[in-house]
């Protein structure tokens, strides 16, 4: 995978470089307006809590900077969130959201998890991993998505 630049929420420029660090990224690609990401988020809270120091977490989202301030003082994150160019989007697996791509430290795509962490994608996550995460419980809004 090529190095990513991103945009952090405050409008800075973020590059993720593979091959320079010890440790595997994962990116987590989501929407603030997708409501399968919004019943993820405990998910990727959670992970984030307990992969911090093993990995590196980058959180990747699909929406305006302005947008995405929002949506940080809204959940009051504390790791950042980047937006990316349409046209990176493609390049780095990112297709519906959400999305997780988890990248060695050498730049290899090794897993790439579509969709919310449900049953059997909560488990692979977690085995691969070495986490465990609270899953999902579809709201009568989702479901029928």
């Amino acid at each position: 995978m090529p190095p990513v630049t991103l945009t952090a929420n405050t409008g800075e420029h973020a590059a993720i470089e593979f091959g320079y660090g010890a440790v595997p990224t994962l990116f987590y690609w989501f929407s603030p307006t997708c409501g399968w990401c919004e019943l993820n988020l405990p998910n990727f809270e959670a992970l984030a809590a307990q992969a911090r120091g093993r990995y590196r977490l980058v959180a990747v989202a699909d929406a305006s900077p302005a947008d995405l301030a929002n949506y940080r003082e809204k959940h009051r994150f504390n790791f950042p969130l980047y937006t990316i160019t349409a046209r990176q989007i493609g390049l780095y697996h990112f297709r519906g959201t959400p999305t997780s791509v988890l990248v060695s430290s050498r730049g290899i795509v090794l897993k790439v998890w579509a969709g919310a962490y449900l049953p059997t994608t909560l488990v692979d996550i977690e085995r691969t991993l070495a986490v465990t995460l609270p899953g999902v419980s579809p709201s009568p809004q989702t479901a029928g998505r």
